[in-house]
């Protein structure tokens, strides 16, 4: 069914800041210490990130492709329905409810409000009443107590930015549009940081700078390392594929779509390259392999501003997550928008 009622309301920027800000998480700021720890080799590891990059450009050009033949709200659930019938468009379409975007949007307000509780005490019940478990029949023992004020925390954030979408996606675009902003600029500050205020600390020598794991690598093992890293970069690249979903409130979809996936993916890129430039910059792969709990961010400013740092990245990957739940929640709203619209809830 066509949804033709429905507001071509989003041009280029909001439409570009919804790519962007679906993937530019928090990812980018822990994901490198893990794969430092198994590459070991800071080039090798930033030719990672750009090969990454370029695979996901292509995936986006890809799915441009569909864009223009199928300008249409609901995304994959609308290519699959069109495509491969009715069934299959079900099956994803229930599974993103169940699974894949509520489990998204649930993960990502839950680093923020973890982040939260570094500068305000959150909610927390007797360690008894947190350690009691709620039997699932099937699925084992799970702990709803634990961690309340977290939840809570979640739980609100995810309240106020479905209200927010509730009211338009002009309302909730002109938010991703501020809170997208926003996070380039704070992140390109950190970078600035590490360029600037750490150039008497830092050194390009770095950029070549292996481990002992990294200089032992070759054949099989090398493959194995590379694929690990690649498979964790593209979490980090995950959530460009999020634009497709509001493919028919977008003007002029054919040309607005394509465009903003290709600006947007170049964008990240290129956040997500400088990034690992200022953490190698500062750091030495070794020290980026083993910053503890895989806060290589932070450790990075640390590094450069003193202990501040820590905090001033605790509030980035704040600012980071709440933008990337509120184009989540806009995004995976259509799915369930175009099945109602096809009555398949009947």
């Amino acid at each position: 069914m066509a949804k033709s009622h429905l507001d071509r309301a989003l041009t280029l920027f909001p439409t570009m800041a919804i790519v962007i800000g679906s993937v530019i998480g928090s990812g980018i700021f822990a994901v490198p210490a893990g794969i430092a720890r198994e590459v070991g080799d800071a080039t090798l590891i930033l030719l990672i990130w750009v090969g990454a990059g370029l695979l996901t450009l292509f995936g986006g050009l890809t799915q441009s492709e569909l864009v223009g033949q199928m300008p249409k709200t609901g995304g994959l659930y609308e290519y699959f329905h069109t495509i491969y019938g009715e069934r299959q468009g079900f099956l994803y379409g229930w599974a993103n409810l169940m699974i894949a975007g509520s489990g998204a949007i649930a993960s990502i307000s839950i680093v923020f409000a973890t982040y939260l509780g570094e500068f305000v005490s959150l909610l927390h019940l007797s360690p008894a009443l947190e350690a009691e478990p709620l039997h699932l029949p099937m699925l084992g023992d799970i702990f709803p107590l634990a961690n309340i004020g977290v939840k809570i925390v979640a739980v609100t954030v995810i309240a106020i930015l479905t209200y927010i979408n509730i009211r338009g996606v002009r309302v909730g675009a002109r938010l991703q549009k501020i809170s997208t902003s926003t996070k380039v600029i704070a992140i390109l500050c950190v970078i600035g940081v590490a360029f600037i205020a750490g150039s008497g600390i830092g050194s390009t020598e770095n950029w070549s700078s292996t481990t002992a794991k990294g200089l032992g690598l070759s054949g099989t093992s090398l493959l194995m390392a590379i694929g690990f890293a690649v498979t964790n970069a593209f979490w980090s690249y995950d959530g460009w594929g999020n634009v497709g979903y509001i493919g028919g409130e977008v003007k002029e979809p054919q040309r607005t779509i394509p465009r903003a996936i290709i600006f947007g993916t170049l964008i990240f890129i290129g956040v997500y390259l400088l990034m690992n430039l200022a953490y190698f910059f500062i750091l030495p792969v070794e020290t980026v392999a083993t910053a503890p709990g895989d806060r290589v961010a932070s450790l990075m400013v640390s590094t450069v501003i003193g202990s501040v740092g820590g905090a001033l990245v605790a509030a980035l990957i704040m600012l980071s997550t709440f933008d990337t739940t509120n184009s989540t929640i806009l995004a995976n709203a259509r799915v369930y928008y175009a099945m109602a619209s096809n009555k398949v809830f009947a």
